[in-house]
């Protein structure tokens, strides 16, 4: 998040008298974690969050009318659900004037799913969030280069007793990139990344401003190079922009 994101955050939560205001994460990174298999007869779900507006509150996630975890900027958390169809909700607090979501999920047991937490806000005109979901193989790329289990969860986490992969080059071509191409264009081209990063482009800070390009998002795809994408904060879509080759890509 840029400084101007910072200022603009805890201006904001002074403005809501610190009320549903969220402190950073203080469990471990998603890559030292060992996530949960799930049972046999149950799922598992997955809430990520890399960059969401408001930045400075915290996003409440129900469960057919149950809050399961509130879910801060840059954090995951989880959690063992009943198989079936069932409603999932987001909300944020009422004082943010953000609109929540509100969907239906069929989770099937002995599965895990992943969710990615979008929330956009627009120099307070346009106000737009939801639950999204994920590759799974993107969502752990996205999760390993962002996020930190929620600290309510940290207590119970499992940490990965298994020593880092060693890098290896990706047998991957990125000249079946084009530009203008979908991020589902390209993970059916290349597949899914090792890394992910998202930053502001400095746009969405003009007065006014509601066009595309407000955030740059790289995959980093190992001893190969990088995508990037143009962000489109408003409605989430990404569009490729450029790709560049570096053998020393992470």
């Amino acid at each position: 998040m840029k400084n101007g994101d910072g200022f603009r955050a805890i201006g904001f939560c002074v403005v809501l008298g610190l009320a549903g205001c969220a402190s950073a994460p203080t469990g471990p990174k998603f890559a030292d974690m060992a996530l949960p298999q799930p049972p046999a007869n149950k799922a598992v779900i997955v809430v990520f969050r890399d960059f969401a507006a408001p930045a400075a509150l915290a996003a409440k996630i129900d469960v057919d009318g149950t809050q399961v975890f509130e879910v801060p900027q840059k954090a995951f958390a989880y959690t063992t659900v009943d198989p079936g169809r069932h409603e999932l909700v987001l909300r944020w607090p009422a004082a943010s004037g953000t609109p929540g979501w509100k969907g239906e999920a069929d989770w099937q047991p002995a599965q895990t799913y992943y969710y990615q937490l979008t929330g956009s806000s627009g120099h307070g005109f346009y106000f737009k969030s939801s639950l999204d979901g994920a590759d799974p193989a993107l969502a752990r790329a996205t999760m390993k280069s962002c996020c930190r289990l929620i600290t309510a969860q940290k207590a119970s986490a499992v940490l990965a007793t298994s020593s880092p992969d060693q890098v290896t080059h990706r047998n991957v071509s990125l000249a079946a990139v084009k530009k203008e191409m979908l991020k589902e264009d390209v993970i059916a081209a290349i597949g899914a990344p090792d890394h992910v990063s998202d930053d502001s482009t400095g746009k969405r800070a003009i007065p006014f401003y509601f066009g595309s390009d407000t955030r740059r998002v790289s995959w980093s795809y190992t001893g190969v190079g990088f995508v990037v994408f143009s962000k489109n904060e408003y409605t989430g879509m990404l569009r490729v922009v450029e790709t560049k080759a570096d053998a020393k890509a992470p």
